[in-house]
């Protein structure tokens, strides 16, 4: 099972390897690249590829603090769970 995982993974990635430089291939052409003070003539595919990676950290950046609250609250919800347990072994003990 890890094995053939481990083969499809490898197949994704290099269909996705292969996907990106035919798009690659496709954007070769130069564009000048307009900022504040400055302009920069670069590919196209490389652009493309730069505001990818930048879009990938910003959603990390947006999402990060949710992911922070949900690992606060399950370790949270683990203590308690623990504590109610052990109430519910004393309390059975009380009982007998």
């Amino acid at each position: 099972m890890n094995f053939l995982y481990k083969i499809i993974s490898l197949l994704i990635l290099l269909l996705i390897s292969v996907f990106a430089v035919a798009i690659a291939i496709v954007n070769s052409d130069l564009v000048v690249f307009h900022f504040y003070f400055d302009e920069i003539k670069v590919s196209l595919s490389l652009l493309l590829v730069f505001a990818f990676i930048a879009g990938v950290i910003m959603a990390f950046l947006l999402i990060l603090p949710t992911l922070i609250h949900l690992k606060f609250l399950s370790a949270k919800n683990k203590k308690l769970q623990s504590k109610m347990s052990s109430y519910q072994l004393q309390l059975s003990d009380l009982k007998k």
